[in-house]
């Protein structure tokens, strides 16, 4: 089979003559013989077909290009959702999250919502004129969607029409769909199931109406009960009145109901349900409604429901400032609150609310009360506290309140408190531009700041607080400082940096001069300074389309600094972003070639005009990448236009058009347009993967699942790697429909592929509290109820689902398990329901699992009705999440007491209240790793606490973690105050991440010196201040091949540190850049950095508990020293695909 001939439009758009748009146009056309005269004079005397033709665009009416700009359905819109969801999947890898086709099929409510954002961004433009009301533009899409320009374009989908008018509930635009299509099309859509429940969706009672009068269906219409729940949480009360009124048999709703409808404030329609029966909801309904501070809801839920509330209630309610809330949760119920109660009132500015809690309660606050108020500069309740409570605050308080240019609260705290603040305080007041306190701090404090406050204060163009440290501080600024300056188009802070500090900077600096355009701080620069810029200048420019920009670089630089390459390089930049008259400025003024990842760009990005000018140029040399990520992002036209442009090319293609990726990212992404195309042009170029199978049923999308369906059975014979188990495909589609709630593709499966229900579908729905899933599961297919199901249900608080199972399913074997689950995962009405409706109880993980998630209320609960009590772990796994309400209750009223692990646990999590009451009431005391970890966490707070109160010490490694993180404070304090010390890993490693204020202390201070690996790191980071200070400063050196690494990285800082280690240096030709394999920094890292793998292990040596031994680190530094050369040899051997993999990344 051959690919048949492809047809369509040229690849220039049609003549005007040669398309039709609305009647008004037709008009034109029939004067089309007449003279020109009297055409002009129709035109102009008619106000229709003047607007009409004026209307037109590129080939595009111009009202609906303005219907698109209205409803934000924008070019930057879809590539902004599609980037947002890129990012987030990898940050789910980064995090070590599975995949969605790994584990159980848990619905990822975030990635959901990105899913949701990709579809308003592509919404066609046939739905965006029904939600407009605008019939006129309506008519326009359907009369030219047949268009050959637009045939392939998602823009112009024209899907399920009249199920679109029901949602947004308008009967006018339903009649004219009627009125205005083909009989077998209209009979089609109202004959569908699911018209009636997008009908309720619009919330719209005429609607409705007008689905029931006209629905021709044979079986009932849907009504879920996922839908009254959503009616409920609207409010929609006349809604919901209507529908018992004509389907009272199918008003069943779950506990979301009354729960959403009072997080709502919809006190009638929490009224209403309650009136008509519905049975239950949650203590969610009454903590919602006191945290929303509608006390009327709080009360008649008081008075008339049984399920009670939680702490959550009083504490929410206190956050809100909603003082009559408290103070009748306070009188008439028995839960009670936490200490968050008067630390949110105390952050929300909330004076009347803390005196209260403060006068009434006996559960007290943590120091992240003073720490938030002050933060938020609410200076009174900063005081109230300081006279009336005994918590105190951290250092925090201080830092936060300079942060956030609260000058008063900075000098309360500094007259009245003891506890002072980090260098935080003035680098983060620098950074913000709040002078008065950078000032004052100067004035009073002793802390001082880092390079970071004139760094920060620079790069945001704050001069006057620039001049004020450069006058009064010594810590001084790097490199960053005149980079980050030049960077944002401060040629004020340049210039000053240049004439009063040594620092200088890097060629960055030109660099993303170039890129922004500021042609004043380059051109400053390159008369004043002598780094000079990089390659990426003309490649930053030329993609910003900065034109002064590049004409300045071209001529200001010798020829052959640019090299051909380099102007290639350019052109791509350029072809990303779209700017065609810069590359064709590079092909008249340089040697620029263009080449294949130019169009890849341009293809990739969408720039479909771009895109054929290259063509044009150069003919269809794109790869496959160009196809596949236009694909990916839906760049329909450009799809279109590289297939045409290869079917019409002379010369036999060496690569396929397309491959898997494209057709597995535009079924992903709803892109179905293109996936017709692919499977009309040759369905043989590549096949769908099992993963697009998946994921396209996880997204709910049945067109999507049908069409690769489709598109594999035309396929004859696969290739063994892309070969897939159908049967398992399908049951994997069909579990992830069923975790989604898409009954639609459920009951299509069920049609279609009724043995390959499996329980896994119901343990998905159940995962995710599909109610009305699980139902038609366990009454309609092979997956029925079962007890993994339940505990899904339970882990994740679905009620409602466990009330099904339990009471549809009467031989099911429950354990103990599921109270634990219940109670570990904080859902106490679940908790509440197994203890009044079960038997099997629970055991002593149950109170555990609560209490190491800080469940206050079903610790009390357990307690006060269950036997099964709990274990150590209970208090010491509290005291680690900082959960002092738990910790003291269970001191109080259980027996089991804790282990060092708490402290140490509540030290190690900035728990300060926890260790000090741990302190002060029990005697288990602490260990080493408490001090150690509070150091590595700046915690300097509770490292004074311990070592003014405790007496275990701590180990070298408290400075060493310090160090390396950058904690200065922290250092100094360890180094005044306690005699462990430190090793060479702990200058090493503040070198390695760039924290020169640490190093200079170190140096200044200390005698332990650090190794060559922290001058090795400096450099292959870029880190040029601190390799002129390791340099001048220090006599450890470098490692001899280190300049080679670096030199193979090859960023503007790195250009900028070799210019001064090796002056004269020939660096690497652009042409041997091109094709050398380039290193990424962590590689580098990992192979050389022996100090900076240690500070991996030495945080994994102390999770398991075992100590700290200096002779052990000396003995496998010495085996990492002999085992480097065979290291490095395996290294190379895997440089080809490390440098493949780094391209498609």
């Amino acid at each position: 089979m051959t690919p048949m001939e492809l047809t369509g439009p040229p690849l220039k758009k049609p003549r005007r003559e040669e398309t039709e748009a609305t009647a008004a146009t037709d008009a034109v056309a029939s004067t089309h013989n007449a003279s020109s005269a009297t055409a002009c004079v129709a035109v102009l005397t008619n106000a229709e077909l003047l607007f009409a033709i004026g209307s037109f665009q590129e080939g595009m009416p111009f009202v609906l290009i303005q219907l698109e700009e209205k409803y934000g359905v924008t070019y930057a819109a879809k590539r902004n959702a599609q980037q947002e969801y890129f990012e987030y999947k990898k940050k789910r890898a980064t995090d070590g999250l599975v995949s969605d086709l790994e584990g159980d099929p848990l619905v990822d409510v975030e990635l959901s919502k990105l899913y949701d954002k990709m579809e308003l961004a592509h919404r066609s433009l046939m739905e965006l004129a029904i939600i407009d009301n605008n019939i006129r533009s309506l008519d326009l899409v359907q009369r030219i969607r047949s268009w050959p320009d637009y045939q392939h374009q998602r823009r112009f989908r024209y899907q399920e029409p009249l199920l679109v008018a029901a949602i947004h509930g308008n009967p006018e635009i339903l009649d004219w769909l009627c009125a205005h299509s083909g009989e077998d099309d209209v009979n089609k859509w109202l004959r569908d199931p699911w018209l009636l429940s997008g009908a309720i969706r619009s919330r719209k009672i005429e609607a409705v109406k007008w689905v029931r009068a006209h629905f021709r269906g044979e079986k009932e219409p849907e009504i879920l009960t996922q839908m009254l729940d959503s009616l409920a949480g609207s409010g929609s009360l006349e809604m919901l009145q209507y529908l018992y009124s004509v389907y009272p048999e199918r008003m069943i709703f779950s506990a979301n109901a009354i729960d959403d409808a009072a997080a709502g404030k919809h006190f009638d329609t929490v009224k209403f349900l309650h009136e008509k029966g519905v049975s239950v909801c949650t203590t969610f309904a009454m903590d919602s409604a006191a945290e929303h501070g509608h006390l009327e809801l709080v009360q008649f839920l008081h008075e008339h429901r049984t399920e009670g509330c939680t702490t959550l209630a009083m504490d929410h309610a206190a956050r809100g400032g909603h003082h009559a809330a408290v103070e009748f949760l306070h009188t008439h119920r028995k839960e009670g609150c936490t200490t968050q109660a008067i630390q949110w009132a105390a952050e929300g500015g909330h004076l009347d609310v803390v005196k209260f809690l403060h006068r009434n309660r006996e559960e007290g606050t943590i120091v992240n009360a003073m720490d938030g108020a002050a933060a938020n500069g609410h200076l009174e309740i900063v005081r109230f506290l300081h006279e009336n409570r005994p918590e105190g605050c951290t250092a925090r308080a201080m830092d936060y309140a300079a942060k956030n240019g609260h000058l008063e609260v900075v000098q309360f705290l500094h007259s009245n408190r003891t506890e002072g603040c980090t260098v935080k305080a003035m680098d983060d007041a620098a950074a913000q531009s709040h002078l008065e306190v950078v000032r004052y701090l100067h004035e009073h404090r002793e802390e001082g700041c880092t390079t970071r406050a004139m760094d920060e204060a620079a790069a945001n163009g704050h001069l006057d607080v620039v001049k004020y440290l450069n006058g009064h501080r010594q810590e001084g600024c790097t490199a960053r400082a005149m980079d980050q300056a030049a960077a944002n188009g401060h040629l004020d802070v340049v210039r000053f940096l240049h004439e009063h500090r040594e620092e200088g900077c890097t060629k960055l600096a030109m660099d993303m001069a170039a890129k922004g355009g500021h042609l004043e701080i380059f051109q400053f620069l390159h008369e004043h300074r002598t780094e000079g810029c990089s390659r990426a200048a003309l490649i930053n420019a030329a993609g910003s389309n900065q034109f002064t920009m590049v004409k300045h670089l071209l001529e200001k630089f010798p020829s052959d600094k640019w090299h051909p390459l380099l102007c290639s390089d350019a052109v791509g930049a350029a072809a990303q972003n779209g700017h065609l008259e810069m590359i064709q400025f590079f092909q008249k003024h340089t040697k620029a070639e263009i080449r294949a990842n130019a169009l890849d760009l341009a293809a990739e990005y969408g720039r479909y005009r771009v895109l054929h000018y290259l063509i044009e140029q150069c003919g269809p040399i794109f790869t496959s990448k160009a196809i596949d990520r236009a694909a990916k992002y839906g760049h329909d036209r450009v799809v279109f236009l590289c297939v045409r442009a290869a079917a019409k090319a002379t010369e036999p293609r060496t690569e396929p058009l397309w491959t898997s990726d494209a057709l597995d990212d535009a079924a992903i992404f709803d892109h179905l347009e293109i996936l017709k195309l692919f499977r009309l042009i040759d369905p043989r170029q590549a096949v769908a993967t099992q993963t697009a199978h998946i994921l396209a049923a996880r997204k709910g999308n049945l067109e999507a699942v049908q069409l690769l369906m489709d598109y594999n059975e035309t396929w004859e014979v696969m290739d063994e790697d892309e070969m897939f188990d159908e049967d398992e495909t399908r049951i994997f589609q069909i579990t992830n429909a069923a975790a989604i709630g898409h009954l639609e593709m459920l009951q299509w499966f069920q049609d279609r592929n009724p043995d390959l229900f499996t329980r896994r579908a119901f343990e998905a729905a159940a995962l995710n509290g599909q109610l009305d899933t699980v139902r038609y599961l366990d009454a309609h297919t092979n997956s029925t109820a079962n007890y993994n199901g339940a505990l899904n249900a339970i882990e994740h608080g679905n009620l409602s689902i466990v009330q099904f199972i339990h009471e549809n399913v009467t031989d099911l074997a429950w354990t103990p398990t599921a109270m634990d689950v219940a109670a570990s995962e904080g859902h106490i009405d679940i908790v509440q329901f197994l203890h009044q409706h079960r038997t099997e109880g629970c055991s002593r993980e149950a109170m555990d699992g609560a209490a190491s998630n800080g469940h206050i209320d079903i610790v009390r609960f357990l307690h006060e009705h269950r036997t099964e009590g709990c274990t150590r772990n209970a208090m010491s796994e509290a005291a680690g999440i900082g959960s002092l309400d738990v910790v003291r209750y269970l001191h109080t009223h259980r027996k089991e007491g804790c282990g060092k692990y708490a402290m140490d646990a509540a030290a190690s999590n900035d728990a300060l209240d926890t260790v000090r009451f741990l302190h002060m009431n029990r005697t288990e005391g602490c260990s080493k790793r408490a001090i150690d970890d509070a150091a590595r966490n700046n915690l300097i707070d509770i490292v004074r606490f311990l070592h003014a109160n405790r007496t275990e010490g701590a180990s070298t490694n408290a400075m060493d973690f310090a160090a390396a993180q950058g904690h200065l404070t922290m250092v100094k304090f360890l180094h005044e105050n306690r005699t462990d010390g430190c090793t060479k890993l702990a200058m090493s490693n503040a070198a390695a991440n760039g924290h020169l204020s640490v190093v200079k202390f170190l140096h200044e201070n200390r005698k332990e010196g650090c190794s060559q690996n922290a001058m090795n790191l400096a450099i292959l980071r870029g880190d040029l201040t601190m390799t002129q200070f390791l340099s001048k400063n220090r006599s450890e050196g470098y490692d001899s091949d280190v300049i080679e690494d670096a030199d193979r990285e090859s960023t503007p800082q790195i250009e900028s540190i070799l210019g001064l280690l090796v002056p004269g240096r020939v660096l690497m030709n652009e042409e041997s850049r091109h094709s050398s394999q380039h290193f990424m920094v962590l590689r580098i890292f990992r192979r050389r950095g022996v100090e900076y793998r240690w500070t991996e292990r030495m945080g994994n040596r102390y999770s398991d508990g075992s100590d700290y031994d200096d002779d052990q680190v000396e003995d496998e530094e010495s085996d990492e020293e002999g085992t480097e050369e065979e290291e490095e040899e395996g290294e190379e051997e895997g440089q080809g695909q490390g440098q493949e993999e780094q391209q498609d990344e």
